[in-house]
């Protein structure tokens, strides 16, 4: 705890075991980081795509690799007065202690410091982590995998809840301290003047006034509770008439808030208020005076609302400012039935409590700012993935008292990031924002829907009583949502979602369970390429076979499983094997041979594609080099690249040192890249293949045609050859159209010098055509499935030759 903020930026702790962890916040979090191309195989996983620097906030970052390490930086941070605004802590940091007693010792020397851990759903449930650390607003959990953007928007919010804390805590111990002063000041006056008893009771009646006003100041956190007590409390111990609260609104015009009045029934009173928005106040709010008038009647200016005022009874009043930073934002009037009421003791008291209330609003602004950072999405003003999970709960009970059932759903942006980077950011986040309210209209209340990641969004429906048609009532609200045509920048840009749903009770009965099933049913979703799926038995089934099979996948790698099959690929002129394509197969120990169909969207769903990809990469090398060794001609062999493997800022590295083992230092194999991939990032992906290229490896984009490229991305990238995706080769020899467009892109091709290859070949007649078009290398069913090994090594050895 610090009594004051002297940081220029708010600092960050990083506390991990992985060195390499440590340098993937910083890449995302300071923008002058150098960025190290031999970042450990966690990044990705992580903190997926690089974010730009541009707009970034500052930190002062610094690096702990062990829980105890955090703790005595957070204790020296203490002593030196410079603590820090939030930690990010890894859940497992072997042989040390893990997040958990670590966070709990952090809070111990520093109770103010925001933490973020970073767990898995395998290492402590929601319900585990609040036994042991308690439920606080302290405490954000960052369920693994995450992306950038979730790093820097709990950076964002958390290091700001953290500065408005110290901030709020500062200027309240201020105004306490500021308060005590002045009503000392005020009683050592009031002690001094002792020329009349009348004076001493009057002025021990406005300390009596200020004080019950500090009071009310410290204990009030509604704005309009203030406003209100103030008038009552005014009215009541200062023994004035009536008294008034007004603000300025947007057109600088004063309008009331709060009233009081010591007799309701006093003429004229009630006209005064109703009719005061008709009322223009002595008010001098650009020069910040007040406006004082102890005698009505011989006053030299009478406003025309003096006559009201001389009605009902009042003689003299006050107009005093209220000022906050400099600003006025309204004002406090008092009248009295007393002329001279308004001495200049009594004005200046008054100008004090107007000071004490000005900084009670400032005190409840930054308050309100606080909360809304902590719980609300900066950009769409929709609660965040912590308010989400308050609300859920409330929910939650109101659905177990009144017996009804609730809907949880969640929705995903298709190609969010393919939209952000073509349309650029800024158009982006106008997709975001209209998106956000065409969902809140269809649920119907803004405050059942929340963004809880870049492009997710989610939302709560109670539903009615015995209803028995949920999953048309749902599907009828959303899918109106799921496909939309929006016009940002004089373009029309067309976007899909895809919606996941799970109903209490039955797909859940609490947070935790409800989120899991609503994911597995959005995954579905996806996966189906379906617009809404709702919860089963038979997903849920399907996600824990999946659990289970992503664990046997980890051992499947350890324990040296995987297996590969190759394809040959057919040069059309000589008929002679001219490559070959490393296909993934799984030798399951209980399965057998298992095809990559079910297990490879596994893989490419978890971090463990990355580690396959390499292994596939040595393998084929390992196999080529021993092929070639036992004296036999080998073509180069050509490896399919995942986009993860791509996005790994060490990519190149790991292809030079599995690839690169033949004798003369020449690459054993070739990469073939998806079209979809290479259009990720376009400008980093130019350099690694220019680098990878230089090596003397060909790549080929895979399934050319279905992706996103343009003519002018394909002449940049160094690449050397095209291969046509497998659907048009299928549909050229019954559709006129797709013949063309088979046609177009050899010639594409070949005026660019590349070498095409057709894949999925599989009859006489598409192998006519392709002939007949000088398609140059062809592969599919027509010619040879995928070999073994051994039947691999026995085609070699034959130097087979295919009849063409």
């Amino acid at each position: 705890m610090i009594d004051t903020i002297s940081l220029p930026t708010p600092k960050i702790l990083l506390v991990d075991d992985n060195k390499s962890i440590h340098q993937d916040y910083l890449k995302i979090l300071d923008p002058s980081y150098s960025r190290d191309p031999t970042l450990s195989a966690a990044e990705a996983a992580l903190f997926g795509d690089e974010v730009a620097a541009t707009n970034r906030k500052i930190y002062n970052i610094d690096s702990a690799y062990q829980g105890e390490e955090g703790v005595t930086m957070v204790k020296q941070s203490l002593e030196s007065q410079t603590p820090y605004a939030m930690a990010f802590v890894d859940i497992r940091m072997p042989p040390g202690i893990d997040g958990i007693e670590t966070s709990q010792k952090l809070w111990q020397h520093d109770p103010d410091i925001q933490i973020v851990i970073c767990t898995a759903y395998s290492d402590y449930s929601w319900d585990e982590t609040i036994e042991k650390l308690g439920n606080t607003d302290r405490l954000v959990i960052l369920k693994k995998p995450f992306d950038s953007s979730e790093v820097l928007q709990l950076a964002g919010a958390m290091t700001e809840k953290w500065r408005l804390l110290q901030q709020t805590r500062t200027t309240k111990k201020h105004m306490k301290d500021t308060i005590a002063e002045r009503t000392k000041k005020l009683i050592l006056a009031a002690s001094q003047q002792k020329r009349q008893i009348k004076q001493i009771k009057r002025l021990n009646r406005f300390h009596s006034l200020v004080s019950n006003i500090n009071s009310l100041i410290v204990r009030t956190r509604e704005k309009q509770e203030l406003f209100d007590q103030v008038c009552k409390i005014t009215v009541q111990e200062g023994k004035f008439s009536f008294a008034r609260i007004s603000t300025l609104d947007g057109d600088q015009a004063l309008s009331p808030v709060a009233h009081y009045s010591s007799n309701i029934d006093a003429k004229g009173v009630s006209a005064v208020v109703l009719n005061a928005d008709k009322v223009t106040l002595d008010f001098d709010s650009e020069n910040q005076h007040a406006t004082i008038c102890n005698d009505i009647k011989t006053h030299r200016r009478i406003p025309p609302w003096c006559d009201m005022a001389l009605q009902s009874g009042f003689t003299s009043y006050a107009v005093i400012p209220l000022v906050i930073e400099g600003t006025v934002v309204g004002c406090i009037e008092l009248y009295s039935s007393y002329a001279g009421a308004f001495d200049d003791e009594v004005v200046s008291l008054l100008k004090e409590i107007a000071n004490n209330i000005a900084y009670a609003m400032l005190f409840i602004l930054r308050k309100q700012e606080s909360d809304y950072i902590a719980s609300y999405d900066p950009l769409t003003g929709l609660a965040n993935t912590v308010l989400f999970s308050e609300r859920t709960g409330q929910f939650l009970k109101a659905a177990h008292q009144h017996k009804r059932k609730m809907a949880m759903i969640m929705i995903d942006i298709d190609n969010f990031k393919l939209i952000n980077d073509s349309i650029g950011h800024s158009a982006g986040d106008t997709l975001l924002l209209k998106f956000s309210d065409t969902l809140s209209k269809a649920i119907g209340d803004k405050k059942s829907v929340a963004r809880i990641s870049a492009d997710r969004f989610a939302a709560l429906i109670l539903l009615k009583e015995n209803d028995s048609t949920i999953e048309e009532n749902i599907s009828e609200i959303i899918n109106g949502c799921l496909t939309q045509a929006i016009t940002i920048q004089n373009r029309t840009v067309n976007f899909t979602c895809k919606a996941g749903v799970a109903v209490f009770p039955q797909n859940g009965d609490t947070e935790i369970s409800l989120i899991r099933n609503v994911e597995s049913a959005l995954k579905t979703a996806k996966r189906l390429n379906e617009k809404v799926v709702f919860f089963t038995e038979k997903i849920g089934k399907e996600f824990s076979q999946k659990l289970i099979l992503e664990e046997q996948l980890h051992k499947a790698l350890e324990n040296n499983e995987f297996i590969l099959h190759y394809q040959p690929k057919i040069e059309l002129i000589s008929g002679k094997i001219c490559g070959a394509e490393a296909l993934i197969r799984w030798n399951h120990p209980d399965n057998g041979l298992m095809m990559p169909d079910t297990f490879l969207p596994i893989l490419e769903s978890s971090d463990l594609i990355v580690g396959v990809g390499s292994w596939v990469m040595a393998e084929a090398a390992r196999k080529h080099q021993k092929w070639s060794k036992a004296g036999l001609s080998v073509p180069r062999i050509a490896v399919n690249v995942s986009p993860a493997q791509m996005a790994r800022p060490d990519f190149v590295d790991t292809v030079r040192s599995k690839t690169i083992i033949t004798d003369d230092d020449t690459p054993a194999i070739d990469l073939e890249i998806t079209e979809s991939t290479l259009m990720q990032d376009i400008e980093s992906i130019i350099v690694k293949l220019t680098a990878i290229r230089d090596m003397g490896i060909v790549i080929g984009v895979d399934d050319f045609g279905t992706g996103y490229s343009s003519l002018s991305y394909l002449a940049r990238l160094p690449i050397g050859a095209v291969k046509i995706d497998r659907s048009f080769i299928v549909e050229m020899t019954n559709c006129a159209d797709t013949m063309s467009i088979v046609s177009a892109i050899i010639a594409l091709a070949h005026s660019m010098r590349l070498k095409v290859i057709a894949e999925g070949v599989d009859s006489e007649e598409q192998f006519k055509f392709l002939r007949l078009l000088k398609c140059d290398q062809i592969q599919g069913y027509l010619f040879s499935k995928p070999l073994s090994e051994r039947d691999f090594v026995t085609a070699l050895k034959e130097n087979r030759t295919y009849n063409i």
